[in-house]
């Protein structure tokens, strides 16, 4: 009996499915999206997923920055496609 799943076999375990590990789940400007669930329930404070996961290059800026690059560098690094993101102007 194997005891770990591959990532396949996870979508269609038995136990996974019965207790509700995956849901679908909606992002306003990218549509529906398999993802696991909350990992505990509780009666009388049910829990919600209120963010989706960033779309690719949304947080680039903002991570870049904390790692502490400036502006000109970020510009630089979206420019020359080393990142993908918005540009720190705004423009």
């Amino acid at each position: 009996m194997n005891l770990v799943l591959d990532i396949d076999a996870m979508w269609d375990d038995p136990h996974l499915a019965a207790t509700g590990f995956f849901r679908v789940a909606h992002h306003p400007t990218e549509g529906a999206y398999w993802t696991v669930d909350m990992p505990v329930r509780f009666s009388r404070t049910p829990s919600e997923l209120t963010r989706h996961a960033p779309r690719l290059g949304e947080q680039s800026v903002e991570v870049l920055r904390e790692a502490g690059h400036g502006d000109a560098e970020i510009e630089t690094m979206i420019r020359e496609g080393v990142t993908v993101g918005e540009t720190t102007s705004g423009a």
